[in-house]
């Protein structure tokens, strides 16, 4: 089963996306490292898609209109 939650026009900082990761990890009591499976963002049209949460945070600390 898998549920997915989509907040239409709210933007959470990268800091607490982070920090929601973390707690992930926490809840879970485990070791490991967050794993994100889909990281993407829509703009308009488009959507882009990441490999890596660090290209994420960097395109997502850039201004946009959505």
């Amino acid at each position: 089963m898998v549920k997915r939650k989509t907040y239409s026009r709210c933007i959470f900082s990268p800091e607490i996306i982070q920090k929601a990761l973390t707690a992930l990890v926490v809840q879970n009591e485990s070791s490991q490292v967050a794993k994100v499976s889909c990281i993407h963002i829509n703009l308009g049209e488009e959507k882009w898609d990441y490999d890596n949460i660090s290209e994420f945070y960097d395109d997502y600390r850039k201004p946009f209109e959505y």
